[in-house]
């Protein structure tokens, strides 16, 4: 168990594009990873959406380590196929796409923190920010680690993304 004050949470770089296409390819089957061009895409897009995790060692010249990444994109109205394909930089509804993490920090609360720095991310932005509610898409599995974030289920999906059913949460700000 690594100890969690070692963790940074900050802006994805380009320079970081590499490592996260690695973890999307790793933590989700073929037919539902991003490909690297909906990563850039996301990048390019939406930077202020795209937030890593970074494990940063006490010994001296270790680099810090990406272990994990958030990232949506700003669309308008309901959470559909086309609204996650796209990005409305003035769209109420944030539509997170990946929540990350290295299989070697899973099941250590990484996910958690992750997503609480992103919704106090989002909070501390609403100011300049169109974003009403943040909405995503989870297996049946994953939704209690959303809702003990404060995510409420809405519905199953309509959303047809792999051969797994889906099923939506969403966040108000």
């Amino acid at each position: 168990m690594f100890d969690v004050s070692q963790l940074r949470f900050g802006s994805v770089t380009d320079a970081d594009l590499p490592r996260i296409k690695a973890l999307e390819a790793a933590s989700y089957p073929a037919d539902e990873a991003a490909s690297e061009e909906r990563l850039e895409f996301r990048l390019r897009a939406a930077p202020q959406w795209f937030r890593k995790a970074e494990w940063v060692s006490d010994e001296p010249g270790v680099a810090p380590r990406l272990i994990g990444y958030v990232v949506g994109t700003q669309s308008a109205g309901e959470l559909t196929e086309a609204s996650m394909a796209s990005h409305d930089p003035i769209g109420d509804l944030l539509c997170v796409h990946s929540v990350v993490v290295d299989a070697t920090f899973r099941r250590q609360g990484v996910a958690s923190m992750m997503l609480i720095d992103y919704i106090a991310y989002i909070r501390s932005i609403s100011y300049s920010s169109t974003v009403q509610k943040v909405v995503l898409i989870a297996k049946a599995d994953k939704c209690a680690l959303y809702e003990k974030c404060g995510f409420t289920f809405v519905r199953e999906s309509p959303v047809v993304h792999g051969v797994d059913r889906w099923n939506e949460l969403e966040l108000r700000i």
